[in-house]
């Protein structure tokens, strides 16, 4: 009877702890990335760039509070983000979405909003970095798939 009493008093314990849900670490971008180009859509853009408007390697520095992709710099709370881009200023907002960041961008192209989401995660062995972009402009949607390894 002692030994089923203090059975039942271990798991009153035990089990709220183990079920409670794990906090789920936000994944960190920072590093050097190039673009895979054999296992990558074309990209968006002029001049075949990649993400963050770069032609070559895509530098990433983040914090608990931003990320700075490129010349563009983020706030990672889901408050507005407003950076220079080709043609003005690009209002961004980033969020997590478990590991994933997500950036929903809306800017003004010669009177033209166009809106695109970006969402960006890690491969399993953390060696590469899946970029997934979807824009959408009056002239149609548009969505790719890149894939950059850290240098």
């Amino acid at each position: 009877m002692k030994r089923v009493l203090l059975l039942a008093m271990m798991g009153a314990v035990v089990l709220p702890f183990a079920a409670r849900p794990r906090a789920q670490s936000k994944t960190d971008f920072s590093g050097t990335w190039t673009l895979d180009a054999s296992r990558s859509d074309a990209p968006m853009g002029r001049g075949g760039r990649g993400v963050g408007g770069a032609a070559g390697p895509v530098e990433i520095k983040q914090t608990a509070a931003t990320i700075v992709i490129g010349p563009a710099t983020y706030k990672l709370d889901g408050s507005e983000s407003v950076n220079q881009g080709r043609g003005g200023e690009v209002k961004s907002k980033a969020r997590w979405d478990g590991a994933k960041l997500v950036i929903e961008t809306t800017r003004d192209f010669q009177g033209t909003p166009i809106t695109s989401k970006e969402v960006r995660s890690l491969s399993a062995d953390g060696k590469d970095m899946i970029v997934e972009t979807s824009i959408s402009t009056p002239q149609g949607d548009r969505n790719t798939k890149q894939t950059y390894t850290k240098s």
